[in-house]
């Protein structure tokens, strides 16, 4: 199994976000790019493979920038296609989406029906 590096976590986040690690770590503020790099700090941290001082140095952001940006995280996960992606995320890096508030259940879900279904799953399964 592959080592958990920030760079393997960036590469996988931007895959399955549709976009480059270049984009993520890089200074753009646009929200497309916001939701996955706090994606990233969220898995990095909650891990406690890195701390926010080194998160922060390796996005080139204030260390209250990454706080903020995992404290945003958890309103981020309740829309349930983010969740979805992020569990995938998790899976294929080999982390227990439960650090990040997320049932493991949901890949299963993901892969037997399409995302709405998914989204509407999700949703039940939150509420209940």
């Amino acid at each position: 199994m592959a080592r958990l590096t920030l760079a393997r976590i960036v590469r996988v986040v931007a895959e399955e976000f549709g976009e480059t690690p270049d984009r993520i770590t890089g200074p753009s503020r646009a929200i497309h790019l916001a939701t996955p790099r706090h994606v990233v700090w969220g898995i990095a941290a909650r891990t406690g493979r890195f701390t926010g001082g080194q998160l922060a140095a390796a996005f080139d952001r204030d260390m209250s920038t990454v706080a903020v940006g995992i404290a945003r995280l958890p309103r981020k996960l309740a829309k349930p296609a983010i969740a979805a992606r992020v569990v995938r995320v998790c899976e294929r890096l080999a982390v227990d989406p439960r650090l990040l508030g997320l049932e493991p259940t949901v890949p299963v879900i993901a892969r037997l029906v399409p995302s709405i279904s998914v989204a509407a799953s999700f949703a039940r399964e939150v509420s209940a």
